[in-house]
């Protein structure tokens, strides 16, 4: 007989917790379940570098509380496995031992590349959900389990387009953006071949972004990429149409959601959108939000505002996609390539409807925030963590959403020195020496007593370049010297002009 769904469960099978969602179910289960033995699949190539992953995602996931990591490392068990093998990989004796002892099963591994094969992702997104339903229905068999959760995604409604309610899945290759969309859409017809005979219920986040209370996330990707385009200055155009949103939730909503109708009787045997739905963020609207903030931040530290992005309709920019592909080479090709890819999640007509959802979490106590209530903070630790590739700093007196806003203002000060002229042209002399850390030609052509000077083509540089780039080392230098190319380079392709698309020529032209 099946363990009532409210039960606290006395040991759960996670897939996904090296990730970004299934870490914070982890996270939570170990607060919400404190005697549960938890169990975790990872990829390893022994026992050794098991328990050596195992050791460093909690650290990563706990970094700020000890006595909880100290906790977490004797409460949970790392299973050596594969997605893609199957039966995970593991022997049938211990395959059959750990069904015997596990009473909830959660499956949030996936691949969720969006340039992936269907090859690529079919082993893993099908497979793997393939091989979790396999052993709940084992451990089913065995004792009966309070519930099999399956975390899917709301774009498995691929190209549709209007109000989308929580349900099946549209079929054909043909019918989605992407290959990680259909092998996400064919794992949950999987689940549903196994709902009469198990209780399941199966969960579909949109874009999932940070932590509403702080903002923390170790996913960058969809939204986070036209916000660091904004931040640097580099979003000239965007194609918005007419009723254009984006579907956020913060990850915190998403995983007490999920955990919340994994205990609710409601919800076995059904789909149910985790969206912004009705809250969902007008992009247009996100775009101004997000240059509001930067230039708040921008004018605390004497910098001027950013250029605001240009919208254009879907006509338009086809003719300039089509454009750039033809023109663009290296790292601006690349980047142009990677807005791509988020496209069909950033310039979407879909309503995702939640009705349903909502219904089955009241009394919980989990409502959606609202994207004005979290958004500067996702923003912020964006920034400070420069994208994920550093800690969040903390500074002594305060939090860590005020460390966070204060990274923010001393990145934008750092990032506002200006190589672009008010004529938004680049000066290649004032590039050249301060890529190179030629400080006395910079300081000629800065001079400090007038505070800023025209070079030959009428671009402006000012004598705050040549102190900023005495500070700096010579990595440094390359790094700025890359990025000012790279901007160049887009605003000359963007303006038309024909010049050779390399970051060398254009540092050097």
């Amino acid at each position: 007989m099946s363990r009532a769904s409210g039960a606290s469960p006395r040991a759960v099978f996670v897939t996904g917790a090296t990730g970004f969602i299934g870490g914070q179910l982890l996270v939570r289960l170990l607060a919400d379940h404190p005697k549960a033995r938890i169990y975790c699949l990872v990829r390893a190539g022994d026992d050794d570098e098991t328990r050596k992953r195992g050791r460093k995602t909690i650290q990563a996931l706990l970094k700020r509380d000890a006595k909880a990591a100290h906790d977490a490392v004797e409460r949970v068990s790392w299973v050596r496995g594969d997605l893609t093998a199957p039966r995970f990989g593991i022997s049938e004796e211990d395959r059959t031992r750990l069904a015997s002892k596990i009473d909830l099963v959660i499956h949030s591994a996936a691949s969720t590349e969006f340039d992936q094969t269907y090859e690529e992702a079919q082993p893993i997104n099908v497979g793997g959900a393939r091989n979790a339903i396999e052993l709940a229905m084992l451990a089913d068999a065995d004792h009966g389990i309070s519930r099999y959760v399956h975390v899917s995604t709301a774009y498995v409604a691929g190209r549709q387009r209007g109000r989308i309610r929580a349900g099946g899945v549209p079929t054909g290759a043909s019918a989605f953006n992407n290959e990680y969309e259909r092998s996400k859409a064919e794992a949950e017809e999987l689940v549903r071949a196994a709902m009469p005979g198990m209780r399941c219920t199966i969960v579909r986040p949109s874009i999932v972004v940070g932590d509403a209370r702080t903002g923390e996330t170790s996913n960058f990707n969809v939204l986070y990429f036209p916000i660091r385009l904004a931040y640097r200055g580099a979003l000239p155009i965007l194609p918005i149409l007419p009723g254009t949103t984006l579907d956020v939730v913060p990850v915190d909503y998403v995983c007490d959601a999920t955990l919340a109708l994994g205990r609710k009787e409601e919800a076995i045997g059904k789909t149910l959108h985790l969206t912004a739905a009705a809250d969902a963020i007008p992009l247009h609207e996100m775009i101004e939000w997000l240059y509001e903030i930067y230039d708040r931040e921008r004018a605390e530290v004497g910098q001027p505002p950013i250029t605001r992005t240009k919208k254009v309709g879907p006509w338009k920019w086809w003719l300039i996609g089509l454009w750039l592909r033809l023109t663009l080479r290296g790292k601006a090709r690349a980047a142009f390539d990677k807005f791509a890819l988020f496209e069909p999640y950033l310039v979407t007509e879909k309503f995702f409807e939640d009705y349903e959802t909502v219904m089955c979490l009241r009394g919980t106590g989990i409502e959606r925030p609202g994207w004005r209530d979290y958004f500067e903070r996702i923003v912020a630790y964006a920034v400070a963590t420069g994208w994920g590739k550093r800690e969040a700093p903390i500074y002594e007196g305060l939090t860590q959403e005020e460390s966070n806003r204060r990274a923010l203002r001393e990145s934008l000060r750092m990032s506002g020195i200006r190589i672009l002229g008010s004529s938004g042209v680049l000066s290649p002399a004032a590039l050249t020496a301060a890529s190179s850390g030629d400080h006395a030609s910079l300081a000629q052509l800065t001079g400090d007593s007038a505070g800023s000077r025209s070079g030959d083509d009428g671009a402006t540089t000012t004598s705050a370049e040549a102190r900023f780039f005495a500070t700096i080392t010579a990595e440094e230098r390359r790094v700025a010297r890359e990025r000012l190319a790279q901007r160049e380079m887009t605003r000359r392709t963007l303006a038309g002009e024909s010049q050779s698309q390399d970051p060398d020529a254009v540092a050097k032209a």
